[in-house]
């Protein structure tokens, strides 16, 4: 990659055209470059660290990914949607690789002059005229300003270590960390250790740790909503597919309210009785056969007994369904729990001088407390706080900004994966600038806002206030396309079965927005959805089918509790 040594001068452009200023380099601060540039508008992209990648950059020094790290949403995820995969892609990335495909990304759109490594933004500040004047600090250490119609911040939610405060900690005789340091588990070889929170992250983490460790205990405050990484040899996201979350969310991924999820669920099953029982038995059937090829030895099974009793109770104690809060999708630290090479306590109460004591009173003496308890978006180029995403019109545009300051990549789905909702972002925001698309009005902004964090508050209830920026992967993608126009049609589909089918029943990709709409690439992404495999096998999408049918025929006799979740 070629490292940029100047700050741009940036001369007007075309009136339609805009200079902009992307800060970060990581997949969200990438893709958005790409958009604007391919928009007609004239970007620079400062980038704080000596290459591009953001968090999935390994540094040994700072903060990033650790030495084993591997992404947990699959490639097919993952990807870019007009930028395709190499037939020999692995199932997941390691860091090293997702870099790799980064810079290929870089090289193929050519906008690697566009790129300001060792420039880090001090500070934005706008005008009552609407400009932005970026003020950064140079590889030189030089101070220089410059202009700019809009601000595009791709800086992501990883930014402030997030740790608890715990009275006694200044007693503690042992270290503390957070995992945004870590790198590897040698220096937690033969020590006592104390793990808090099993995120992705931290799971992988505690697995890790906990082979090195003397002792090593998993601190949770709540359950776990736990995904294996692979289910019958497939990555687990191939299982969100179109017509799996076309669903309402209460039928298949949501637990609370119980009430009336236990009642719309019974009454459903009443109405369908035939099929119901027939998708009963069928599940039985698969079970026990799993279970009688097993035994003989001809089936290696995802898990253990024991780790699925683990996982199920671990997601008993989250308190709700898998739409309803993030997902770890690993399973590590669940056979480090299974093997006894881990025990999992309740939250941390407090520190004493040597260890710490949990919720239910007991007292574990440690030698480290690592925390992996995420982090809290910090901005601190600006004078204004903005850390809420839901105070973002589409967790993207703050009403009172306008087009002219855009959040890229500042959320987290619950399924899913960042760099594609960064990219449908990135996309939105080119053509608003350009004058294709227009914002409403910052009070209907206002209004949505309201109406988006009431919805937010219901759906993910304990967990709205501490992780704001959580959003449903598959909804907010449809939403962002239908703007756009790039969201599939049924219409232009219905001639081409074998397109349609891969759309609904194969993994969840941003692929399909390349069938239609601004800039579409409709060869590249059919080829690409061609490849995509069904993970379910055919029963079970007949059975999902069917529920679909089921839904849109109580939504049209009026029951709105069966809307479907997704159409198209």
């Amino acid at each position: 990659m070629k490292k940029m040594t100047s700050t741009p001068t940036i001369s007007s452009p075309h009136p339609v055209s805009k200079r902009v200023a992307v800060i970060g380099a990581g997949p969200s601060g990438l893709v958005a470059v790409k958009e604007l540039i391919q928009e007609g508008h004239h970007v620079a992209c400062f980038e704080k660290a000596p290459d591009l990648g953001g968090v999935f950059r390994f540094d040994p020094e700072r903060g990033g990914v650790w030495e084993s790290c591997r992404l947990t949403s699959s490639t097919f995820v993952t990807a870019f949607s007009d930028f395709p995969l190499p037939h020999d892609a692995p199932t997941h990335f390691t860091h090293y690789e997702y870099i790799a495909y980064l810079k290929r990304y870089v090289d193929h759109f050519d906008f690697a002059d566009n790129l300001f490594f060792n420039h880090e933004v001090v500070s934005t500040r706008q005008d009552e005229q609407g400009t932005w004047t970026v003020t950064v600090k140079d590889d030189q250490g030089q101070m220089r300003s410059q202009e700019y119609d809009a601000v595009a911040i791709c800086s992501g939610i990883h930014q402030k270590p997030s740790t608890p405060e715990l009275p006694g900690r200044e007693s503690f005789k042992g270290t503390v960390s957070h995992s945004a340091t870590y790198k590897n588990p040698k220096p937690y070889e033969g020590k006592r250790v104390v793990v808090v929170g099993a995120g992705e992250s931290g799971s992988d983490i505690l697995a890790e740790v906990a082979e090195k460790s003397s002792a090593c205990v998993l601190s949770l405050r709540r359950g776990v909503f736990v995904q294996l990484r692979f289910v019958n040899g497939y990555p687990t996201d191939y299982y969100t597919n179109r017509i799996a979350t076309s669903l309402p969310d209460w039928m298949v991924r949501r637990d609370n309210p119980e009430k009336e999820v236990g009642r719309l669920r019974t009454m459903t099953a009443w109405l369908t009785l035939p099929i119901h029982l027939m998708f009963q038995v069928y599940l039985i059937l698969r079970i026990h056969f799993n279970n009688w090829m097993t035994n003989w030895g001809w089936w290696t099974p995802n898990s253990t007994p024991e780790v699925r009793r683990i996982i199920q109770q671990l997601r008993i104690d989250s308190g709700g369904g898998l739409s309803e809060q993030f997902a770890t999708k690993s399973e590590r630290f669940v056979y480090a729990l299974a093997n006894k090479s881990a025990e999992l306590k309740p939250q941390i109460t407090r520190f004493t001088e040597n260890g710490v004591i949990f919720d239910d009173g007991s007292e574990f003496e440690c030698d480290h407390v690592l925390f992996c308890t995420g982090f809290k978006s910090a901005f601190p180029f600006m004078d204004i706080d903005l850390t809420d995403s839901r105070n973002l019109y589409y967790n993207a545009f703050a009403p009172e900004f306008g087009e002219r300051l855009c959040f890229i990549g500042a959320i987290r789905p619950s399924i899913g994966s960042i760099p594609p909702i960064s990219e449908m972002q990135s996309r939105w925001f080119a053509q608003i600038l350009s004058g294709r698309l227009t914002l409403p009005s910052a009070d209907a902004m206002k209004t949505h806002i309201e109406a988006h964090r009431a919805m937010h508050k219901e759906k993910y209830r304990d967990l709205s206030e501490r992780l704001n920026y959580l959003v449903d992967y598959t909804s907010y993608m449809d939403a962002l396309a239908h703007k756009i126009g790039c969201k599939p049609r049924w219409r232009d589909l219905i001639k081409e079965p074998k397109l349609l089918l891969k759309i609904y029943c194969a993994p969840f990709s941003a692929f399909q927005y390349r069938l239609r709409g601004p800039h579409h690439q409709k060869d590249l992404a059919e080829r690409m959805l061609s490849y995509h495999p069904i993970a379910y096998a055919k029963i079970e999408m007949t059975f999902l089918l069917f529920y679909l049918g089921f839904c849109h025929f109580m939504n049209k006799l009026g029951f709105r509790k069966y809307k479907p979740h997704l159409t198209l």
